[in-house]
């Protein structure tokens, strides 16, 4: 007996996955001559970008090759629009920082309006896409302009800003007391100046404001200067605090009687280099101070003696030397009580030992 055949069938399931390429969508025609190398069209700038397929829809590879062609034009334009005002001046003292760096900052925005896709094209086997855009010389011309007109009013809105700044700082004599400081700031105040473009700021009535009041300031300042030349600043530290400073203004008021260029520095310094700073700030070239120190002793009667001793030491501002040795003089009084002991004769005669 044989044994029944049974037929058996075996089906092959196969899934079709279809793989997008986007070479599906490559060029039928041979290479373009624009592709080539050294391609140009007369009168018009050409900018030519590529894409690769991997992992791109077909839009995002003709995004991406266009926006590159686009870049590559761009650039190209870019290289011609140079700010008039490019690294011009810088402000000191980091007051304000440079101003005018507009260079080589045209955006693609401003010739993207007029800018066109000329042809595109895809290679077969390596699915990469090649865009060619182009703009006439006459509408990059127009970016040009209109980039550079951009910039000379951002350039002019921020010179005008530092101008103001350093006028503010030039006419501050409360926080600049030293004339030369302030003239130099007024000074670059005016080299700024003669770079803004008042026309593209609607500012044209303030610029004959800015000039006088910036010669004005310059002028006050020369007499500032002139006036100040050989002044002798005066004044005084009493390290052990003993001395009233009533006494102490009275003995600046004696050494400045003597000298018509000598003045009272208005200020309280605890150390002599604080107040050589400071009469620097003033203008001063030259200065005297005064180290006052005072004590009282009890005396074998049963009286008290008080004695000021005085050091004075006249200085050089300008060359930050001391002229003379100091000279040193002191006096003393006596009196049976604090309250007794007179030391505004004891000043006197201290000051006038001095001379």
């Amino acid at each position: 007996m044989g044994y029944p055949i049974i037929k058996s069938t075996v089906i092959l399931l196969t899934a079709v996955v279809p793989a997008f390429s986007s070479c599906e969508y490559a060029s039928n025609t041979p290479k373009p001559q624009w592709l080539n190398g050294g391609y140009s069209i007369p009168g018009y700038h050409v900018g030519i970008g590529t894409a690769e397929s991997s992992g791109k829809t077909a839009k995002e590879q003709r995004d991406d090759s266009e926006n590159d062609a686009k870049k590559h034009l761009t650039e190209e334009i870019e290289v011609k629009i140079v700010s008039n005002f490019e690294d011009k001046f810088v402000v000191s003292n980091n007051i304000v920082d440079k101003y005018a760096s507009h260079s080589l900052t045209s955006k693609a925005e401003l010739v993207l309006n007029n800018l066109k896709v000329q042809d595109r094209w895809t290679d077969k086997t390596s699915c990469t896409m090649y865009t060619l855009v182009m703009i006439s010389n006459e509408e990059a011309s127009k970016a040009i302009e209109e980039k550079k007109r951009k910039n000379n009013i951002e350039d002019s809105r921020k010179a005008l800003s530092a101008m103001k700044v350093l006028i503010a700082m030039g006419t501050d004599k409360n926080k600049y007391k030293e004339p030369k400081t302030r003239k130099g700031y007024i000074e670059e105040a005016q080299s700024i100046y003669n770079t803004i473009q008042f026309d593209l700021l609607n500012e044209m009535n303030n610029k004959p404001v800015y000039s006088k009041r910036m010669s004005d300031t310059i002028l006050g300042i020369n007499n500032e200067i002139s006036q100040s030349k050989g002044r002798i600043a005066l004044f005084a530290i009493n390290p052990d605090g003993k001395i009233p400073s009533e006494v102490i203004g009275k003995m600046l008021d004696m050494l400045r009687a003597s000298n018509t260029k000598a003045d009272r520095l208005m200020v309280t310094c605890s150390a002599a280099t604080e107040c050589m700073d400071k009469a620097k700030e003033g203008g001063f070239e030259l200065l005297t101070w005064l180290k006052i120190d005072g004590r009282v002793e009890t005396t074998s009667m049963g009286a008290l003696k008080g004695t000021i001793a005085v050091s004075k030491t006249d200085y050089d501002v300008i060359n930050k030397r001391i002229i003379n040795k100091p000279a040193n003089a002191s006096s003393q009084v006596l009196g049976w009580g604090n309250d007794q002991i007179n030391w505004d004769i004891a000043a006197e005669k201290a000051i006038e030992d001095l001379h």
